[in-house]
């Protein structure tokens, strides 16, 4: 049974969402505060983690950047925000945000598709295609955006498909471009052998960083030639 945490100082809201994601099958663990709900996740090991944009005294952006180095599992931030705020907690590690007022089935639809997202293949895969490690600290949207450019064999994955398999939801393009550079420097801090490139009007791929002497030297003054990701 997957075990959710619910992060929201609106009782009425939290004990809602509670009770319908028990009845849907789901172990629903209650928290009212930053604090409480960041000592609740350490202590359950969530499958997955729904936190409320309003919590006093921490805002949302702040209590997901100690969320996604203290846990894996994705995150859903739900708030009365508009684009800004939307955009903000993509940023700060959030894996999808819903504006209060969304239905039930909405709701369930987006938890299922991260938990299937985030039970499903892991880093791990990245390993057996390139035969290298892979960074243990990746959030689940990182691993999902490793796993995504892994599954693609060293070729190029246009950025419309990133955003379909790694966020299944509308996300713009300055959020998937946030994501790779956080990938990108992860990788390259990590002896593990891999880089993030862009084929220009193309997508990206996942290559051994072995082979970059060999694609430079192959490209080398050909128009288009792979470049490394440009996301600044």
């Amino acid at each position: 049974m997957p075990r959710l945490v619910i992060i929201d100082a609106d009782e009425a809201e939290r004990r809602r969402l509670a009770i319908a994601l028990t009845s849907a099958g789901f172990e629903a663990l209650e928290a009212s505060a930053s604090v409480e709900g960041l000592l609740r996740v350490l202590d359950s090991n969530p499958d997955l983690i729904i936190l409320a944009e309003e919590m006093p005294p921490l805002r949302a952006a702040d209590l997901l950047v100690i969320l996604t180095r203290a846990t894996n599992a994705p995150i859903i931030v739900i708030g009365r925000g508009g684009e800004p705020e939307e955009t903000d907690a993509l940023e700060s590690g959030a894996d999808a945000y819903l504006r209060r007022g969304f239905s039930f089935r909405l709701f369930s639809a987006r938890v299922r598709a991260l938990l299937r997202r985030h039970t499903g293949p892991d880093g791990g895969l990245a390993s057996q295609i390139l035969g290298n490690p892979v960074p243990l600290y990746l959030t689940a949207t990182e691993r999902r955006l490793l796993v995504c450019l892994s599954n693609h064999g060293g070729r190029p994955v246009p950025r419309e498909e990133i955003r379909l398999q790694v966020w299944a939801a509308y996300v713009g393009a300055d959020t998937v471009k946030h994501y790779l550079r956080r990938l990108r420097r992860k990788l390259q801090k990590e002896p593990c052998g891999l880089e993030v490139l862009c084929i220009r009007g193309v997508g990206y791929r996942l290559v051994p960083v072995a082979a970059l002497g060999a694609m430079a030297a192959a490209a080398s003054g050909v128009a288009g030639r792979p470049r490394r990701v440009e996301v600044a």
